[in-house]
């Protein structure tokens, strides 16, 4: 399968509540090197901003427009951030 397709896929079809079960897939997948493992660490992040809680990553940010930057989503735990990205 392509990976783009099933990026894709992950983020526009399928609501917030099959995450455990998309979770498993693609974790399965960048296990046997069919996936990024960034798809995983971007859709972590995403579904749980989506949903009210804080991410993980720090992958999803908004713009600043008064200062005309891209700044972080609100973070769990701002000093482990380095370590969770390197997993």
């Amino acid at each position: 399968m392509n990976n783009h397709f099933l990026f894709l896929f992950l983020f526009a079809f399928l609501p917030s509540f099959a995450t455990e079960q998309v979770d498993s897939v693609l974790f399965n997948r960048i296990v046997k090197k069919n996936a990024d493992g960034g798809d995983y660490v971007y859709r972590t992040d995403r579904v749980l901003i989506n949903t009210n809680k804080k991410q993980l990553y720090g992958t999803q940010t908004r713009l600043d427009k008064e200062k005309k930057k891209y700044i972080p989503l609100p973070i769990s735990d701002k000093s482990m951030v380095d370590k969770h990205q390197m997993l």
